[in-house]
């Protein structure tokens, strides 16, 4: 191969990137601002994590946990899959070598309780009260509206999401029955 193959290769690969980055933001924007009634039905919390990771690509170096429990939950599949698709893809950015993204499940009498936990750093103590205000970001090419998504998404859902650091693990409170 020729450096000026080399060179258009390695500028093409910049390009696909650069659009890469360009559609994740469109869709950012448009999962805040899109208004579509929500389909409440039982989902299997498996199939919607794994719907949301057939939507990315995870590096080798990373290692994603499912929940040991698979219950079934009411919500909006679609509008689920936004979620874990940001908290997840938002974990894999923060890895510079190997990591590991573990979901975790438990309940009581009248929530489901999912949490995100990360190995990667934690969020500095400046921005953690920031995190889910609108165009809020600290990512370069980021557009503040990924977690401000999911918290509105969460929060249709008659839920809670929080995040706490050490490790950094964002928590979503769905209740079990929605009335």
């Amino acid at each position: 191969m020729t450096s000026k193959e080399e060179k258009t290769i390695d500028h093409c690969n910049k390009i696909k990137h650069s659009l890469d980055q360009i559609l994740r933001q469109i869709n950012d924007v448009t999962n805040f601002v899109r208004i579509h009634p929500t389909k409440f039905q039982k989902h299997l919390l498996h199939e919607i994590i794994k719907d949301a990771l057939e939507l990315m690509i995870i590096p080798n170096n990373i290692v994603i946990e499912l929940p040991k429990g698979n219950p079934e939950i009411i919500c909006d599949d679609s509008q689920m899959i936004i979620v874990f698709t940001n908290l997840i893809y938002n974990a894999v950015q923060k890895f510079e070598d190997d990591g590991k993204i573990s979901i975790q499940y438990s309940d009581d009498d009248t929530s489901h309780i999912i949490q995100v936990v990360d190995s990667g750093k934690p969020i500095s103590d400046d921005v953690l009260p920031k995190i889910f205000e609108p165009l809020f970001t600290t990512k370069q090419k980021g557009t503040g509206l990924g977690l401000v998504s999911c918290k509105a998404i969460v929060e249709i859902h008659n839920g809670v999401l929080s995040v706490k650091n050490n490790p950094v693990t964002f928590t979503i409170v769905l209740p079990k029955n929605l009335k």
